[in-house]
């Protein structure tokens, strides 16, 4: 006669393996994991998509995602999984408002560039301008053109030279 012992054992044992063959197929469609494409535009935004950019480099990037047939969890867990469900919502609104943020930055950059760049070429031509000619006429406090004097001009002088040298830093 067999041992009770050991046929107990043989069965135990069959039922882990075939509880633990459920579990994996269980958990295999929530593993499933979904190709995104990333890539940063010319304005230094990255952008996420399933499908890849046109005429852009981009980055394949394999993502796990969960199967949208997994039921939401109702029990204690589960809202402890919506508490982290809000963490990351969270995190992804912060990571959105940085990127917002940073992409206004660039955007101001940009405009202080081009204030620069014009600001540079206005400094040179005035001290083109003041450095040419000797008689330099400006409006007077009546309103009538008047001449600088020899000190006015060369003091003009210096002062475009600064404004050259602060806005002209290529």
């Amino acid at each position: 006669m067999s041992d009770p012992g050991v046929a107990m054992s043989h069965r135990r044992s069959r039922f882990a393996s075939a509880l633990t063959m459920l579990v994996l197929l269980c958990a295999a469609p929530a593993a499933m994991s979904e190709a995104v494409y990333t890539w940063v535009d010319e304005d230094g935004v990255r952008h996420f998509s399933q499908q890849p950019p046109e005429n852009q480099e981009y980055e394949l990037k394999n993502v796990q995602v969960r199967s949208p047939t997994t039921p939401a969890p109702t029990t204690a867990t589960g809202n402890a999984s919506t508490g982290a469900q809000s963490s990351l919502d969270q995190r992804v609104d912060d990571y959105l408002s940085e990127q917002d943020a940073a992409q206004q930055k660039r955007r101001l950059s940009r405009a202080e560039k081009a204030a620069m760049e014009q600001n540079c070429q206005i400094s040179q031509q005035n001290l083109i301008t003041v450095e040419s000619r000797t008689r330099v006429m400006v409006p007077g406090a009546d309103g009538s053109m008047r001449q600088l004097t020899d000190d006015e001009r060369l003091a003009a002088v210096e002062q475009a030279r600064q404004d050259v040298a602060r806005y002209c830093q290529n």
